[in-house]
C-alpha cells in the first residue's frame, strides 16, 4: 500500500457476479448498525456478539459500503494503526469476534490467496451468510465483509 489508501472497486468485491455491487453512502433504510472499528464485524447487526465495548487505539479509518441484489450488503474497511503491534492485536480480537459469531476459516479465492488474505465464513444468528476477508500488512488492516440472504423473521 505504501501509505496510499486503495478501496476495493465494486467489481472486485467477492460475489460481484452474483450481487452486482453498487457503492452507496449509507445502509438501506431499516438496516441495523454498521461500524468502521475493529474488532466489530457483521453489517446490519448480523453479528451482535462482536459489538462489545472496546478500546479504540490511535487509528485512521476508511470505509466504503455497497448494496447488491437480493438484500446483499458489503463493506470494505481499511484501518491504519499507529503501531504494527496494535494492528496485530486488533486482528487477533477480530478473529475472536468472528468465532463468537459462528464464523469459521474458509478457503480463499485465487486473488485472496495471492494477496495473503485470510477468509472466514458462516451463517449468522438471523440466517444470513457472512463472509469476511482480512489482510494485514504492518500497521494496516483491510477487512471486506459480504452479507447476503434475507433475515429470518
Amino acid at each position: 500500500m505504501d501509505g496510499e489508501v486503495v478501496m476495493r472497486p465494486a467489481g472486485e468485491l467477492p460475489g460481484y457476479a452474483t450481487w452486482h455491487w453498487k457503492e452507496t453512502a449509507s445502509l438501506p433504510e431499516g438496516a441495523g448498525p454498521r461500524s468502521d472499528a475493529l474488532p466489530q464485524v457483521g453489517l446490519d447487526g448480523a453479528c451482535p456478539a462482536s459489538f462489545v465495548p472496546a478500546d479504540e487505539p490511535g487509528q485512521q479509518r476508511y470505509s466504503v459500503l455497497y448494496t447488491g441484489s437480493g438484500h446483499a450488503l458489503a463493506q470494505h474497511r481499511v484501518i491504519e494503526y499507529e503501531a504494527t503491534a496494535t494492528a496485530r492485536s486488533q486482528v487477533t480480537a477480530l478473529r475472536g469476534a468472528m468465532e463468537r459469531c459462528g464464523l469459521h476459516s474458509a478457503s480463499p479465492s485465487a486473488r485472496e490467496k495471492e494477496e495473503g488474505s485470510a477468509v472466514w465464513s458462516g451463517t449468522v444468528d438471523d440466517g444470513r451468510t457472512l463472509r469476511v476477508t482480512v489482510r494485514r500488512w504492518e500497521s494496516w488492516v483491510s477487512v471486506e465483509e459480504v452479507l447476503h440472504g434475507k433475515p429470518v423473521g
